[in-house]
Parts: C-alpha cells; structure tokens; sequence
C-alpha cells in the first residue's frame, strides 16, 4: 500500500446530503384498532402510505414515484461510485472514477431539477387521491401544505481535499510550541488517513467478494431449487462492480488488479442465457466461482 501522503493527490472525499418527504406516518389510532381486533399488545406499528408512486391506470410512476426514483439512485450510484471514508458523511473518490462520479452527479442533478417542479405542480392532484386509497384512514393533517412540499425535496453533494497539515491551527501559537504541535498533528492526521486508506480498500474488496460470491451460489443451484433463475443483471453487475473497482484501486495494489483480471477473464464474456439453458456450462462457471471465492479469502469478505 502507498504511504498516505502519496494519496493525496489521487483521492478526494465526497458526499452526499438528501432530504425527502417520505409519506408515510404512523397512525397510533390504527395500530391500537389492530392490536385490539387480534388481542395483541405493543406487537408492531402501522404505518400509512400518504401517497401513491404509481398512478393507478397505467402502473407507471406518477411525479412523487420518479422523483423518489431519482433520489434512490443518485445514493446508489454515490455508493457505488466511492469507497468508505470514516463515519462522518465522507466517502473516498479516486480521481480514477472521478469523470464517472462527476457524470452519474451531473445526470441526477438534471433528473432532480426536472422532477420536482412536476411534483409540486401534480401534488394537489396527488393530494385530492389519497382519501380514495386511504379511506378512513385518511388525515389532512399528515400532508404538508402544497406551497410547503417544493423545500421537502433536496439534492447536495460536496467535495474537499483530503486533509493537509496546514499552518492555520497553530499560527497563534508561541514559536517554541508550534513544532512539536505540528508534529503531533501532521503524525495523527497520517495514521487516520493511513487507517481510513485501509478501510476503503477493504471496502473495494468486500464488493468484489461479495458479486462473486453471489454468482458462485446462484451458479450451483440445480433446476427446481430456489434460487436457481436470476436475472441478466446477476451477471452484468459482477462486470460493472470490478470495472469500478478497477477504477478505485487507490493504492495500486497489483494483487488487487490480479484478481480482478481474473474475475473478468472467468465472467466478462458470459452469457446469461446460456447460463440458463447449458447444465455443462453452468456447472463450469459455477466451479471457476467456487475456486475464485476460495483464493479470495477473509480479504475479500469471505469467512475467516
């Protein structure tokens, strides 16, 4: 691994803020009417759905349903896009995924600036609905009023450098006092980011083992077990998450791009379909798993 000094300059620190109306609300009368009609007692919560996401003829996404959408894919994507950095809000950007992060950023961004105009606009409508779906249960007071629902909805992402001994924190001291206070910082803030270093390259490991993992125990299922069907994506997703990983290799670890060359030699040309219908085929890639996810170890998120 590079010395943290060597990171700075190829890593910055992002994150991301959301704010959201969620609509939902616990309803205290309805939860003591269920408990009361099976005689239970403090047994759950009842929660209302204040709003529809889907309209209700063409089972699309109404204005609220894409613009949740949106936001659960900007944090996917935020995550996907980074490694983990402490637990302040931060995540870790190489700047080897830096035009990929910027360009997911920019994308929902414009999604966002689109979308929310078209739900404070539908929102009355959205609003005048809800008594249909929610009947009795329904409660004018659980809404925020339609001038109110715009400023509900917010989209921030931030960047910084990461961290720098700098002079500013010690500027007001007594000269024979700075030194030894600069050292003491300069040698905290490089074991913090040394350990945080570490913390985001286990993190690119553990994604990594867990899509083979997935692929490995979907592949040795027989047909009629569950499990067995998967989507195209099972297999796409292992391609897309080494080829981010590849990306946010911080530290150039060659052991780290070893594997996941040999990951994409053993799935980047695999074909779902065939997956499904070949049983020799099948039974080959799920033992090229097999035999991956056993060199891959407790570093890679595998049992110690």
């Amino acid at each position: 691994m590079k010395k943290s000094a060597s990171i700075q300059g190829s890593a910055i620190l992002v994150s991301l803020g959301i704010s959201k109306w969620n609509a939902r609300k616990f309803d205290s009368v309805a939860t003591r009417e269920i408990e009361s009609a099976h005689g239970a007692q403090d047994a759950g919560k009842f929660s209302k759905k204040l709003l529809a996401k889907k309209d209700a003829v063409t089972d699309e996404p109404n204005e609220y349903g894409a613009l949740m959408s949106i936001l659960t894919q900007a944090r996917t994507d935020h995550y996907h896009n980074s490694l983990a950095w402490g637990n302040q809000g931060w995540r870790l950007l190489p700047v080897g995924n830096y035009d990929e992060y910027m360009d997911c950023q920019r994308k929902h961004l414009r999604a966002f600036s689109s979308a929310l105009p078209k739900l404070v606009r539908a929102y009355p409508a959205l609003r005048l609905a809800a008594p249909a779906a929610l009947g009795t249960l329904f409660n004018e007071r659980d809404y925020p009023a339609p001038d109110a629902i715009e400023e509900r909805f917010a989209i921030n992402y931030e960047r910084e450098p990461l961290p720098v001994s700098g002079e500013s924190i010690v500027d007001e001291l007594a000269a024979p006092q700075v030194a030894e206070v600069r050292a003491e910082y300069a040698a905290k803030l490089h074991a913090n980011i040394d350990e945080a270093t570490r913390a985001a390259m286990d993190d690119a490991r553990k994604r990594v083992g867990k899509v083979v993992r997935e692929i490995a125990a979907t592949m040795n299922k027989t047909k009629g077990q569950a499990g067995f069907g998967f989507k195209d994506s099972k297999v796409g997703n292992v391609k897309r998450v080494v080829e981010a990983m590849r990306r946010m290799n911080v530290t150039n670890d060659d052991e780290f791009d070893g594997m996941l060359d040999r990951i994409d030699r053993a799935f980047g040309d695999v074909d779902p379909q065939t997956l499904r219908d070949d049983k020799k085929e099948r039974a080959s890639v799920a033992k090229t798993a097999d035999e991956i996810v056993a060199d891959m170890g407790a570093i890679f998120g595998g049992a110690k």
